[in-house]
């Protein structure tokens, strides 16, 4: 089982960022849809400023915002194969910024008024769809936004990664930013927040190198888990 998946997954999926690239997908999805539901009920602040009323409402918008998804699913299996010690550094980063978002989610519970849809194109119908799957709930710091630009930053600077692609990244998370704003789905306040999330836990990720304890607890995870396949 093992050889397989050496031979025909690695090559895509490098088989030791497996794990710890789930575990992130697992804790944001905790994090995010339990704090929604332990809040439901809670007073919730909406920092919309006028700056936010200013901006018109384009639903056409909401193709980048879905779309995101998949850039999420390539950059984060991208930054898997630039080794074990980027891959642990970004982990962190990423971990850390959601218990971050958790305080904030927990301690400052946000929501916005999202505007009446009109009409029955396919990007109305989907924004409905998105508006109904998204409740009005854990705005700041932005989720959307966060990702999107962690995407950029595990790649930033990185030579094993062709420029052209790098370039790409952060104009596609910058396009995701402005997305949250056309598809009203976040105030301006969020975007701010998430880079600035973002920046400060790779920084400290990297500059105190606490990445390596998760190195090593999914080290010893993965050699586990390759033990068992071995012999399967």
């Amino acid at each position: 089982m093992y050889r397989w998946l050496k031979k025909y997954v690695d090559p895509w999926a490098k088989l030791y960022s497996i794990i710890p690239l789930v575990s992130c997908f697992v804790l944001n999805s905790v994090i995010y849809f339990g704090t929604q539901h332990l809040c439901k009920d809670w007073y919730h602040y909406d920092f919309t400023l006028s700056i936010d009323r200013m901006l018109p409402f384009k639903p056409g918008w909401v193709w980048i915002y879905v779309i995101c998804y998949l850039f999420w699913i390539v950059n984060y299996i991208i930054i898997g194969h630039l080794g074990r010690d980027s891959l642990y550094k970004f982990v962190t980063a990423d971990m850390s910024s959601r218990i971050v978002c958790m305080l904030f989610f927990v301690l400052l519970p946000t929501t916005n008024v999202r505007p009446e849809l009109i009409g029955d194109s396919l990007s109305v119908q989907l924004l409905g769809w998105v508006y109904k799957m998204d409740l009005p709930m854990n705005l700041f710091p932005s989720i959307h936004c966060l990702v999107s630009w962690f995407c950029y930053i595990g790649i930033r600077g990185n030579k094993q990664v062709p420029k052209w692609y790098r370039i790409f990244s952060c104009l596609f998370a910058i396009a995701v930013m402005i997305s949250t704003q056309y598809t009203k789905q976040h105030y301006i306040i969020d975007i701010f927040g998430a880079v600035a999330l973002a920046e400060i836990a790779y920084y400290l990720s990297s500059k105190y190198k606490y990445y390596e304890f998760l190195k090593k607890v999914f080290g010893k995870i993965n050699c586990k888990i390759r033990k068992i396949l071995i012999e399967y």
